[in-house]
């Protein structure tokens, strides 16, 4: 009796133990809809395992059971992430190394700018440095990446997170696409993600899914094991991808030779100093009188999404590069010809705007016509989309009839970029007719354009049948409409 005992206990385990291993089955093999969200670093599907120097040991599928630090509540794993190397790890390696691996090339090479100064921050927060690979997973280092659901930046924030934990997004600024102040703010929500589970799992795939949904299933289930959860097929099925697929990108950033990425193009770390000034700041006007590249400048700064530092009633903060000294940097704000034009566009323009609160009925459609805008004038300067949502309390500004709230900052860039030719030319048609069309040059805007030949910019957008994002290339031709 005791034998058939034991050899139940041992098929019961050997089964456990398959069935856990077949979490990753079928349908849950890595692919494109789970990788960046930004079009361009979405890679394809799973492809062959490419063998390691170190990888002919036998591979341990399951939990490593040596490590059960993330079940722990107290602090002792703050120090450290739990390790595990099971099947959905090993498979998510394959697919890095497989049809993933330009992504990872890719993302490897952005990860030496940004990782030494993320992980600073993770430490200042007593978090795990290498936390700072969830950024990998996010957006790959890209501080432009968008998800279908609007999330954004290094992090992957939507707007009411990023908000919650003190991140600005306005007409000015989005500071999800700052790599300190986007990364400060995954930190906070990490580190309290961490104290309501009191497991780093957990905590991670909250991060993608949310907390309220994780710690329904925790009181639900009675477990704070991930697995277990990811086993019994609660999680959503790229929730269940995550963190097996955060521990294979923690693997081969931590050593990316040993998995076979010996080709990767590393960029140089970032350099920059800080200065505080007292004045809104132009980075093209400072750009040009340091002689500094403007992309470069921008990328320092990339939480500023019109080229523009505002003031918002205290010090301006600048990134620039480390060499620079900083006295000179400081003439080179207070001698710009178009500091005064940037900071009246910055300071004034609460001024000129009405505040309007929307009311039952209303839309951004009757809001315009109401107030004799445009549509288009109207979403930009709520940092608003056609399809965005108002609710009945929120309040909108109203650019005032005469006023420059809408056009100052835009009145600026043109005066930055005044140097710079803009060409137009005229098109005979056959009933002889001719028509303007505008050759789009480096600096122009489809707003600069619409107010250089006095059209509504809504008009110039359809007739050239353009998206409203506004986004035109250098070379395009825009056909200016009677």
């Amino acid at each position: 009796m005791k034998k058939i005992f034991l050899t139940m206990a041992l098929l019961f385990a050997v089964g456990c133990a398959h069935t856990r291993s077949q979490i990753q089955n079928k349908e849950n093999i890595p692919d494109e809809n789970l990788m960046a969200n930004n079009d361009d670093d979405v890679p394809a599907t799973q492809d062959d395992y490419v063998e390691g120097p170190e990888d002919q040991k036998p591979i341990q599928v399951g939990r490593n059971t040596a490590q059960t630090a993330d079940l722990n509540d107290g602090e002792s794993d703050m120090s450290s992430l739990p390790d595990e190397f099971n099947q959905e790890v090993k498979d998510w390696i394959e697919y890095f190394q497989g049809k993933g691996r330009k992504h990872m090339v890719r993302y490897l090479g952005r990860s030496t700018r940004y990782v030494p100064k993320m992980k600073e921050v993770l430490k200042n927060h007593g978090l795990p440095e290498d936390l700072v690979y969830l950024a990998l997973i996010e957006s790959g280092f890209n501080g432009r990446a968008l998800s279908r659901a609007r999330a954004s930046g290094y992090w992957q924030f939507i707007r009411g997170t990023a908000r919650r934990y003190g991140l600005r997004i306005d007409y000015y600024t989005d500071e999800r696409s700052d790599f300190i102040a986007s990364t400060e703010a995954a930190a906070q929500y990490l580190k309290a993600l961490y104290h309501l589970f009191g497991s780093w799992y957990l905590a991670i795939a909250s991060y993608n899914v949310g907390e309220n949904k994780v710690k329904n299933l925790v009181m639900k289930y009675y477990t704070r094991d991930f697995w277990e959860l990811a086993r019994m097929k609660k999680l959503p099925r790229e929730t269940v991808h995550y963190i097996p697929k955060f521990i294979a990108a923690r693997m081969i950033g931590k050593h990316p030779e040993k998995y076979g990425f010996t080709d990767v193009e590393w960029m140089a770390p970032l350099d920059y100093q800080e200065i505080q000034h007292n004045k809104a700041v132009s980075l093209m006007t400072l750009a040009q009188r340091l002689g500094l590249n403007y992309e470069d400048l921008r990328d320092l700064n990339p939480g500023f999404k019109r080229g523009i530092i505002p003031k918002y009633g205290g010090e301006v903060m600048v990134r620039v590069p480390s060499q620079l000294n900083k006295d000179q940097v400081l003439a080179a704000i207070d001698g710009s010809s178009t500091a005064v034009a940037v900071e009246r566009a910055v300071s004034a323009s609460d001024h000129d705007y009405t505040r309007y609160r929307v009311r039952s009925g209303d839309t951004l459609s009757t809001i315009a016509r109401r107030f004799r805008v445009s549509l288009s004038t109207l979403i930009e300067v709520n940092d608003l989309t056609r399809k965005s949502v108002i609710y009945v309390g929120k309040v909108l500004r109203i650019p005032q009839k005469g006023g420059n709230g809408a056009t100052l900052v835009t009145s600026a860039k043109s005066r930055i970029v005044a140097s710079q030719t803009v060409r137009a030319t005229r098109v005979p048609l056959k009933n002889k007719r001719q028509k303007i069309v505008h050759v789009v040059r480096s600096g122009d805007t489809l707003l600069d354009i619409s107010q250089k030949y006095g059209v509504r910019l809504s008009k110039l957008i359809s007739h050239n049948k353009l998206q409203s994002s506004g986004k035109i290339l250098i070379g395009s031709h825009i056909v200016i409409p009677k």
